[in-house]
């Protein structure tokens, strides 16, 4: 990891001037700019042909995360550029993208970490092998990512019918598995319901989590709020997203 102390906005600045604003032919599709949490939020930006070129990740401590996507010639990412800004210090990650055939991409950080994952042939991850841990997907016949599995780790995924928040998106699939927020779960529908089953050391825990899409938020078949409820061993929470296109 490099770091620098360096003006924020001018290293952002310097990455990329395109705001997306223009999207050519998907211009009939919805594509989000904003997902609004209490505690943070996330915008996104595009190109002229819909694939995404940002994700930006703001919190309430005014912590940056920037994900930059560019692309080759031939339309498919080859560069990941990763900014994590606070108040006094800039850190970056440079992961190169290089693709060993039509379903191998084999990501390599300036941090020496290689990241392998096999897809299918529409872009769909089916395995992600990092030097901890290797994971596989599973999908339906809608191309929903219904299974994941990991040493100790399961998460099951159940989706209605609403359109997929990131379903215009022209980016492919297996990019949004390399981010936390589990985004590849709104590529194709949206989930209604997942459980995870944690089991490290042979103790088992289980989080359960539910997607609710109130009717009188839901244009044109794409949700703009989302109701978002958890529980593990007896507690829970509730969220609310918040999701502007």
């Amino acid at each position: 990891m490099k770091r620098y102390l360096l003006s924020w906005m001018l290293v952002s600045a310097a990455l990329f001037t395109s705001c997306g604003d223009e999207l050519g032919p998907y211009e009939n599709k919805k594509f989000p700019t904003q997902l609004e949490f209490e505690d943070y939020s996330i915008l996104f930006s595009y190109d002229q042909d819909g694939r995404m070129i940002n994700m930006e990740k703001r919190n309430n401590n005014q912590e940056v995360e920037n994900r930059y996507l560019q692309y080759a010639d031939n339309g498919m990412p080859n560069k990941i550029t990763i900014i994590k800004a606070s108040s006094t210090e800039v850190e970056t990650e440079i992961i190169q993208v290089n693709y060993t055939s039509d379903t191998q991409v084999v990501l390599t950080s300036d941090t020496g970490e290689v990241v392998q994952l096999t897809t299918d042939n529409e872009g769909k991850v089916l395995t992600k092998t990092t030097p901890e841990y290797s994971i596989s997907y599973s999908y339906d016949s809608k191309g929903n990512n219904i299974q994941i599995n990991r040493d100790e780790y399961n998460m099951s995924v159940v989706y209605g019918n609403t359109i997929g928040i990131l379903s215009a998106v022209r980016t492919p699939q297996w990019v949004f598995t390399l981010f936390e927020d589990s985004y590849q779960l709104f590529t194709k529908n949206n989930p209604t319901s997942h459980t995870q089953v944690f089991t490290p050391s042979g103790v088992g825990s289980t989080v359960y989590t539910t997607y609710q899409y109130p009717t009188e938020f839901i244009q044109n078949g794409y949700p703009t709020r989302v109701i978002i409820q958890h529980s593990s061993n007896g507690v829970g929470g509730q969220s609310l997203m918040r999701i502007t296109y």
